[in-house]
């Protein structure tokens, strides 16, 4: 599975995309929110992340253990930037 999002759509905290993150990473079929632009299914185990945040683009894939890392870690612990906490 491959899930697009596009984080300048939502004005939520850094903290708070964490959480919303690790929710959808657990449950990839059960969330439905305004930044995810485009889901496409594919049979695999693993789920790639596409997120565009303040003009970077990352992809994650992420297998079942790395899942749980960010589930726990968050998402910003695997990206080699760092997320502005607050956006106007």
């Amino acid at each position: 599975m491959k899930i697009y999002i596009d984080r300048d759509l939502c004005t939520g905290s850094l903290p708070f995309c964490v959480r919303c993150f690790a929710f959808l990473a657990e449950h990839p079929l059960g969330v439905d929110r305004p930044c995810i632009t485009q889901i496409l299914l594919n049979n695999g185990e693993t789920v790639t992340f596409v997120i565009r945040t303040e003009g970077e683009t990352v992809t994650l894939t992420l297998d079942p253990a790395t899942r749980e890392r960010v589930i726990t870690e968050g998402w910003d612990a695997l990206v080699p930037f760092v997320p502005s906490f607050f956006r106007a």
